[in-house]
């Protein structure tokens, strides 16, 4: 981490240099003069592998919907500094117990134009997911456009792009 700049003061000071702290001081950094605070030794160190590790285009709910649809060509095709794509493919499985059928019924109508997914049933969620109990599973649903994100090099790029705008890490 690097010492307090020469020139007087910050326009916006960013509490917290994990991926959230990172990604808006990138923004940020080049247009306005910005600080990146974190009380760790290191950025990142306590939630940005657990809050980020996962691309769903289901998760959420309608208010979520539309910012994950628009942050997946950035993960495709980050901008220079990001060595690479950050979103490998990664199927996700949605299990339902018979007790729960009419909730993932449900699910799967109100994801339908956000989602892509594909009906399983027991027979096919037990071989995508063998370690699955079977008395536990009635039917399923594979969402087919989910992924992992590469946290690290998501966090890593972030931060690179915030030092290059000017920011200071502090």
């Amino acid at each position: 981490m690097s010492a307090c700049p020469s020139r007087k003061g910050f326009d916006v000071v960013v509490l917290g240099g994990g991926i959230a702290g990172a990604g808006l001081a990138a923004q940020l950094a080049g247009e306005l003069r910005v600080a990146l605070v974190e009380q760790e030794p290191q950025l990142g160190y306590h939630t940005t592998g657990r809050s980020a590790a996962m691309y769903i285009p289901s998760y959420a709910g309608p208010a979520v919907w539309p910012l994950t649809a628009a942050s997946r060509g950035f993960f495709e095709g980050p901008p220079r500094g990001f060595a690479g794509r950050l979103l490998s493919p990664r199927p996700v499985l949605h299990i339902a117990r018979a007790d729960q059928t009419d909730r993932l019924d449900d699910f799967a109508r109100r994801s339908a134009g956000v989602a892509a997914l594909r009906r399983l049933g027991r027979e096919g969620a037990l071989r995508q997911a063998p370690i699955l109990r079977p008395q536990a599973v009635a039917t399923a649903l594979l969402e087919t456009e989910a992924g992992d994100l590469d946290v690290a090099r998501l966090h890593g790029g972030m931060v690179r792009r915030a030092q290059e705008a000017g920011a200071v890490i502090l």
